[in-house]
């Protein structure tokens, strides 16, 4: 957001969507209709909202929502009904079963199958996927033994919307060629950068790229969210990075996230409870790490008054001014 651009909307994601849509029927006992559905999951919301209400056009809205059924059954995840009801009434209600992502007592895996899930965790940490690769992740993930574990973390890892230059990045990787593209710092201030590629990493809900800044000549960790242009790819080829570098890169990442800490309140009750998963703490205060203080304040912008922050300053600071801008582009 900027003053130049104003307030623009994410898009709409389906892979998002999709895991919004099992957590949701997952933690219900009693079910959702179809409208408790499109008015508590955020990609159906958009276009209820756009329709002009339940009283508009839903053609599209249902053809997406089939859609998007069809696509949890080819996962496996089976949506089932939770009332003596045919689907298509108004009391129907859907439902997913926690049976489905649990191991049946007593089941144990061999050394061997718990190389092959490191294997899988680590090919999605490598962000190098395939759309068959992405659907076994989830399969595996999904039968994991949740035990008392919070159900969004049995489910799958978290993902957020890929950005437009992670498949450029991805071949680039592949190619072994350097990239160059405009990069936005915190700050506003952009300017383009040419880097020879390592690796594309889903980091804390965020997608990164680790590689080597030619301009600055050290190894660097970009947002793919402030990259503001397409990714040129060249013919120049690159040095295959050491394990060491690699290792190195992540550490400098982790180093920003650990040492950049915020603390928030959150209303009880609320959907910031459960995103935040303060639902069970008296005080609903959490403190969370963060790479990009601009990135944190577009997320707690979703929830409105149900947040409250408390440190840093500055993020205060920039959540206020974020607001003003708003207003003063839509007033």
């Amino acid at each position: 957001m900027t003053a130049q651009t104003g307030w623009k909307q994410e898009p709409d994601d389906q892979s998002e969507r999709l895991y919004s849509l099992t957590l949701a029927l997952v933690q219900t006992e009693v079910g959702l209709t179809k409208d408790e559905i499109f008015m508590s999951i955020r990609g159906y919301r958009l276009d209820l909202e756009r329709a002009g209400g339940f009283h508009g056009d839903l053609v599209a809205l249902n053809k997406k929502f089939d859609r998007d059924k069809e696509k949890l059954r080819e996962l496996g995840v089976q949506i089932v009904p939770a009332a003596n009801s045919s689907e298509g009434d108004s009391d129907y209600r859907y439902r997913i079963s926690r049976e489905i992502f649990e191991w049946p007592t007593g089941t144990t895996i061999t050394s061997k199958q718990l190389q092959l899930l490191e294997l899988a965790a680590s090919l999605w940490d490598r962000a190098a996927l395939s759309p068959e690769a992405t659907n076994a992740i989830t399969r595996l993930r999904a039968i994991a033994d949740l035990g008392n574990a919070s159900i969004s973390r049995g489910i799958a890892p978290r993902i957020n919307t890929i950005e437009p230059s992670f498949s450029p990045l991805k071949k680039a990787i592949e190619e072994r060629v350097q990239v160059s593209f405009t990069y936005r710092r915190a700050d506003g201030v952009e300017a383009i950068r040419t880097v020879e590629p390592w690796q594309l990493a889903h980091v804390n809900g965020l997608w990164m790229l680790l590689g080597l800044d030619l301009e600055r000549g050290e190894p660097r960790n970009f947002l793919l969210k402030r990259i503001h242009s397409k990714v040129s790819r060249s013919k120049q080829a690159i040095i295959e990075p050491t394990p060491e570098q690699i290792a190195s890169a992540k550490a400098a990442l982790a180093e920003v996230f650990q040492t950049n800490v915020a603390r928030i309140r959150v209303r009880p009750g609320t959907t910031a409870s459960m995103h935040f998963e303060t639902h069970n703490m008296p005080q609903g205060e959490i403190e969370l790490h963060y790479y990009d203080l601009a990135l944190l304040a577009e997320e707690l912008l979703e929830f409105g008054q149900s947040v409250k922050v408390l440190a840093p300053p500055e993020l205060t600071k920039m959540l206020r001014e974020t607001l003003e801008q708003v207003v003063a582009n839509h007033a």
